[in-house]
């Protein structure tokens, strides 16, 4: 018997060719005890009209309709209108495995569960994403989680459950940003966690990558969003070497993003070069020799070297 009610919040914008799916895959969960929040974001296709369907034949399905103010706004509203004491998020463009729940809420005695992901492209896996498997006391083991292995999963709010008591309580909210939004939640969220996490071994979560995907667009002004990551870990915990691991992998992500051209490249390298943070990186603090090859680089302003070696990397 599934005694706890699981909230599950999917933000819908125009995902008429997805929708259907996602919700079926949560509809066909092993664990029955849940509620489905569809929060429609002002979609303009015939999103809405899907939802509104499924609704009919599935009673654990509330739909929500608000104009279009964007993602986090969309999430917000699911968080202020879930019963449930656990909380899951899932993008409407991704789907999950029919035992997604039920296996996460076999660690429901943890503060937080993490678990891993699937990347999928034109229903082909192209990737899968892993964590170091275990049980962390997060105030002792920070850099357990600020780090290449663990952090790219830690950036996402998809593959996660929550306790909803832990987000209600704290106020917690999404930023409106054009970017870093889920890693801002995640790392503030954390900062509330009293009892050890469980990343877990399993990949139930299916990341799909869609067409029109904000997270896999060209950004024009990345650095200025991308750095903002680092500067609320700052806020939150007294790490240096969470923040050097998060202030360069915000410097990676703008280079990459701008390695299309030469001289978008050398606009992102001055703005990233003319900030006083980027002078207390420290090449000893990280481990792989390509990231201590880049902080090199980027403090001696190696503008083409840099963009040829992005170019290979790319």
């Amino acid at each position: 018997m599934n005694k706890e009610l699981v909230s599950i919040v999917v933000p819908v914008y125009n995902k008429e060719k997805y929708i259907k799916n996602c919700i079926n895959s949560i509809r066909q969960q092993t664990y029955l005890n849940v509620e489905i929040l569809i929060i429609d974001d002002g979609s303009k296709d015939n999103s809405f009209s899907i939802i509104n369907s499924l609704s009919k034949i599935d009673g654990r399905i509330r739909v929500f309709h608000q104009e279009n103010l964007g993602v986090s706004s969309a999430r917000n509203l699911g968080i202020s209108k879930a019963k449930g004491s656990y909380l899951i998020f899932i993008d409407a463009d991704d789907y999950v495995a029919t035992d997604y729940v039920e296996h996460l809420m076999r660690f429901k005695k943890y503060d937080f569960v993490i678990s891993d992901l699937k990347i999928i492209k034109q229903e082909n896996i192209i990737k899968k994403v892993e964590t170091e498997h275990g049980e962390l006391n997060f105030t002792d083991d920070i850099n357990s989680l600020f780090n290449f292995r663990n952090y790219p999963i830690l950036s996402v709010i998809y593959t996660k459950l929550y306790k909803t008591n832990i987000i209600k309580k704290n106020n917690l909210l999404f930023r409106t940003l054009n970017y870093g939004e889920d890693s801002i939640f995640v790392m503030e969220y954390l900062s509330h966690v009293q009892s050890n996490i469980k990343l877990i071994d399993y990949a139930g979560y299916f990341n799909n990558v869609a067409e029109g995907t904000v997270s896999h667009d060209y950004n024009h002004d990345v650095w200025k969003q991308a750095v903002q990551i680092p500067y609320y870990f700052k806020l939150y915990f007294d790490n240096n070497i969470g923040w050097q691991y998060l202030y360069l992998r915000s410097i990676k992500l703008s280079l990459l993003n701008a390695s299309r051209s030469y001289k978008l490249f050398k606009r992102v390298v001055n703005e990233i070069v003319s900030s006083q943070d980027t002078c207390k990186l420290e090449s000893f603090l990280h481990e792989r020799i390509t990231d201590k090859l880049i902080i090199f680089l980027i403090k001696r302003r190696s503008k083409f070297v840099l963009y040829n070696l992005y170019r290979i990397l790319k």
